[in-house]
């Protein structure tokens, strides 16, 4: 534990922006641990995936397990061990609502997956079940911000 508290305080007081060529290398070596692991699928996400990152920035991995790995946290541990930083931010697929699937997927960029087919399959539904969800997400925003307006939300 004191080597995790001592890292996390080196990331606090000095944190590391990535490279290109580092997230590149970092994607490589998670592809390659994946394929020991229970993990289907995994996806680097957000500001790294998109060559963004300032020094503020956290690293963001979305990973799909096999059920039988679930709840997962030993394998969340064994890859942020690989990432070798403190400030890695996960989510976990499978138990992820229908708008953070269909951002990982549009927008993130696949770093490993089990097979191909499994990539479909999960992509798939996950674009079909966002579709299905936004008309209630719309009339959910509708209404909030209606009351918002009206001065009565959280009445």
């Amino acid at each position: 534990m004191l080597i995790r508290d001592m890292r996390l305080v080196a990331t606090l007081q000095e944190p590391k922006v990535l490279s290109a060529p580092e997230v590149e290398r970092l994607c490589r070596r998670l592809a390659e641990a994946c394929r020991d692991l229970p993990v289907v699928l995994l996806y680097l996400h957000g500001s790294h995936a998109h060559g963004t990152q300032t020094r503020l920035s956290d690293l963001d991995l979305a990973v799909l397990l096999d059920r039988a790995a679930l709840p997962g946290h030993d394998v969340l541990f064994r890859l942020e061990e690989i990432c070798e930083r403190d400030d890695v931010d996960f989510v976990v697929l499978n138990r992820a609502g229908p708008i953070i699937k269909d951002r990982v997927v549009r927008h993130g960029r696949l770093v490993h997956a089990r097979s191909e087919r499994d990539r479909v399959v999960f992509e798939a539904h996950a674009l079909k079940e966002a579709m299905d969800y936004r008309p209630f997400s719309r009339a959910y925003d509708d209404a909030m911000f209606r009351q918002i307006r009206e001065g009565r939300f959280l009445d």
